[in-house]
Parts: C-alpha cells; structure tokens; sequence
C-alpha cells in the first residue's frame, strides 16, 4: 500500500510538471500581440476600392510592381497612388528571379520601377525571395547584392519577405534585413516560425483573408508593433537616425575644394563618365556634372577628407558619393536626415540648394549653402556666390542636426 502511495504521488507529480509545461508553451505562442493590420496584392486582385480597404481598419499594404529584369504589374502605379490617396501607407515589392538574372540587374530594374514612390509618405520596399530553394549560398549572397545595389541606388535597405522554410536555411547574415515572413497558420494567436532571425517585423498569416474594397480573396497581412513604430520604423521620411551632422566641417570641405578635384581625386562628366584627377587639379573652365559628388563629400564622410559626416551611398564606385543632383536631394529627406523647406530664409549654414533650371521637376544642379543667402558650387566654380542663380524652380534641403 505504501509502495502504491508513492507511486501515485510520483504520476501526479509528473503530471503536474507536463501540465504546467504546456501551459508555459502556450502563454509563450498565444501571448496577446499588438498588431497593425495590412494586405499585400498585385493585379491579380483586380480594380481595387482603397477607401473601402482603409475603412475596413487596414492600415498598409504592400503591392508588387516587378518580376525579373522586364515585368511590371500593369496595376502597380493606379494602386499606390489610390492606396497612398486613401490614407494607406503603401510600399513597393519585387519578385525575385535569382535563378535566371544577376542580383544587380534585377535591383536597377526595380528601382527604375519604382522611383517615383522612394519618398516621403511610402515604406520602404520589399524584395520577395519564393525561388532558388536548397542553393542557399547562392541565394544567400544573390540577396545581399540586390539589397546592396538598392540601397546603394536610392539610400534605402530593403524588407526581405520569405517563408519559414527559408528564414530556417538562409545565412544567418541576412538578419541584418528587417524580415517579412510568410506562415499561414490562419490565426494571428498562432505565431509564425522565424527561423533564424531572431524576431519578425511583418507577417503574411493567411493567403485568404476577406476585405471590404476587394473582390476574392486576398493576402493578410500584420505588422509587429503599433502603427507610431511602424511609421517610425518603415515610412520613408520617418525613419530615425543617430547620425551627427557636422556644419562647420561641411563648410571647411567646400571651403578647400570649391575649384578643385575633390579628395577623392575623381571628377564627374555625366551618365557613368568621370576621369582621375591628380590631388589639387584645379576644375576652373571644365564642363562637367560634378556638383552632387562635390555636396556629398560636403556633407559626408569621404574616407580622403571627411565632411559633415552623413553616410551618402556610393552609388557608381570607386567615386565617392552620389553622383546625381536629384537622388542626392531625395536621398537626404527620404532616409531622415532632412526635410524640404519653403524658402531660403529656413536653410543654415551647410544645408544644401537645388537648382531645376527648365522648371521640368528635375534638379539638375545642388550647392552647399553657406548661410547669409550664398552659396559654394562646383563645376561652376564659385565660392560665396547668391543663392538665387535664376533657376525656373529651387529646392530648399535642411539638414537635422
């Protein structure tokens, strides 16, 4: 009888311990989250009425706008900007086709898609990885090109969206993306697998989900987090930096090199031309496009000299800096690190101007501003020039600082 009573205590004693183990498992799996809700769709979807989707209580939505290196989704523009008008926050997503095109054919292609939506008001875009399954090496480095060539092109990093299978057989490196993770479990209680990132920023839970707005069923989709941290961390124009920003040194720069070859000895002509310059070369009376170099190594961090210390992409190593007037501007404000101002009476010193000379909406040319209403311009060579030099449209950039 004895032996019996201990053996009953012994059961009860395990069955206690698996009981409260399962129940630690399940407090850990179907903890209450705070999710914002969105979708994903392409043209599949069809005509889409975004207010209706908006009222329905979705709040982002990302839409596919290419595939490979030749394919756009014919409804991608008409859906970002009806979604945008409604009150989403859109972003722009590319099918991946690693297994038949070079990581950076398919980034240039990509971005060419989506230019105009690389602004404020937009996240960030999206690089959807669903081929290659097993070449993990492979894929693993194709990746870190595309999201190399992307942000080199536009100064933004991508959102990388793959299932739970590749999150589990990817480089370990790749969770330096921000990861869209795709598990249909049909239950946003149930959450999804990881793999080896450590967390998720996005989920993609049901493949058929139904929304007010859409005909058919579509993606739902949830961000981790409150929509303050997804704006905060995923709306272009909103993302936060901690980067210093140094003012005088930005003005000693264009104080040293305003009728010279930058530090970095290069010197721009346009399209992809530039040619080695010998250290002081002096640019007086050359024609050329050098006025974006000369503003990033303003405001950057060029290795050779550093300037005001903002981390400008590279876009056409070896030379420093980006070489197009218009990028540089929409790179600033698009990444945080600025913001458009309405006249020149907002600017200080060693914030940037920029000139569209035709009124076409293009800047065609930057300068640093110096302060006092001048300027310091390369290629034309001019150092405490007026700012006003009889552009049809001028852009005002401030800098945080």
């Amino acid at each position: 009888m004895y032996k019996n009573f201990t053996l009953v205590l012994f059961f009860a004693l395990i069955c206690s311990l698996v009981f409260t183990s399962s129940q630690v498992e399940e407090q850990i799996v179907y903890q209450p989250q705070e999710f914002v809700d969105g979708i994903d769709v392409s043209h599949w979807q069809g005509e889409i009425n975004w207010y209706q989707v908006y009222g329905s209580g979705k709040r982002f939505a990302f839409v596919k706008a290419s595939e490979g290196v030749t394919y756009r989704d014919p409804n991608f523009e008409e859906n970002m900007v009806n979604g945008r008008a409604a009150g989403m926050l859109m972003g722009a997503y590319h099918f991946a086709r690693p297994l038949d095109n070079s990581a950076v054919d398919e980034a240039r292609f990509f971005v060419s898609v989506i230019d105009d939506y690389l602004t404020e008001g937009y996240m960030r875009p999206t690089l959807d990885l669903e081929v290659g399954e097993g070449e993990w090496s492979y894929i693993s480095n194709w990746v870190h090109e595309f999201m190399n060539t992307v942000r080199d092109e536009t100064g933004i990093t991508p959102v990388l969206y793959v299932n739970s299978y590749y999150a589990n057989n990817l480089d370990p490196s790749l969770i330096q993306y921000s990861l869209w993770i795709a598990r249909y479990t049909h239950d946003t209680s149930i959450l999804p697998d990881p793999g080896v990132w450590p967390s998720w920023d996005f989920w993609q839970w049901s493949d058929r989900t139904s929304c007010p707005g859409i005909e058919g069923y579509v993606d739902g989709d949830v961000f981790n987090g409150d929509i303050s941290s997804l704006r905060d961390s995923f709306e272009i124009g909103q993302m936060a930096y901690n980067v210093a920003y140094d003012r005088d040194a930005a003005y000693s720069y264009a104080s040293k090199y305003w009728d010279e070859v930058c530090s970095d000895c290069y010197f721009w002509y346009g399209g992809s031309n530039y040619e080695y310059l010998a250290p002081g070369t002096s640019i007086k009376g050359r024609s050329g496009v050098d006025c974006a170099h000369f503003v990033s190594c303003c405001i950057g961090q060029e290795p050779n000299y550093r300037g005001g210390g903002l981390p400008v992409p590279s876009r056409v190593p070896p030379t420093y800096g980006e070489p197009g007037a218009d990028r540089l501007c929409r790179w600033i404000v698009n990444n945080g690190y600025g913001s458009y101002k309405s006249s020149v009476n907002d600017l200080v010193k060693g914030d940037v101007i920029g000139y569209d000379w035709d009124g076409g909406g293009y800047i065609d040319h930057v300068a640093l501003y110096l302060g006092n209403g001048y300027v310091a311009a390369h290629t034309s060579c001019v150092w405490n020039a007026n700012w006003n030099m009889g552009a049809a449209r001028t852009t005002f950039v401030h800098i945080n600082a």
